[in-house]
């Protein structure tokens, strides 16, 4: 299991959560000084939110189904080859579903797609054209059996 301290001072010094971690301390920041006990909150909430990510394995299979540039059947993304996960490379034409993946992904984890709701776009665009009700889905499978399939349905609004 990685140290979630250690992992806090490699993301620090990669600069890649550089600006979360300056805002969180300015927010930190008051005429009265500093306030410590806010930033341990906010930290240990970060370091919590870690954990959780590690605990959860790792992504063995994700499947989507009739969302936007997807139709079905469904597409599957197989992480696992030869007894271990891989990273793969998701490459095609324009037009061919590759955003379609990551909007999925987003609409899992928040309920809806930020680049289309700036524009004014709700969920009676995220089924494909051509799906029907049920068939639009996410599912995604982790290595950590305690945690199994976690999943999206979503509903064909006409």
């Amino acid at each position: 299991m990685r140290d979630p301290i250690i992992w806090f001072e490699k993301a620090i010094n990669s600069g890649k959560y550089k600006e979360d971690i300056i805002t969180e301390i300015r927010a930190c920041i008051s005429e009265d000084g500093f306030n410590v006990d806010k930033f341990m909150y906010w930290l240990s909430e970060q370091i919590e939110k870690i954990q959780v990510m590690i605990d959860m394995g790792e992504i063995q299979k994700i499947t989507i189904s009739g969302f936007r540039g997807i139709n079905t059947p469904p597409l599957e993304i197989d992480f696992h080859k030869e007894n271990s996960i891989q990273s793969i490379m998701i490459y095609g034409r324009n037009g061919s579903g590759k955003s379609s993946i990551v909007d999925a992904w987003e609409w899992l984890y928040s309920g809806r797609i930020e680049h289309l709701a700036r524009e004014g776009a709700g969920e009676r665009i995220f089924p494909h054209k051509e799906a029907k009700d049920g068939q639009t889905w996410i599912e995604v499978e982790f290595t950590n059996r305690e945690i199994g399939k976690i999943g999206k349905k979503g509903q064909v609004l006409k």
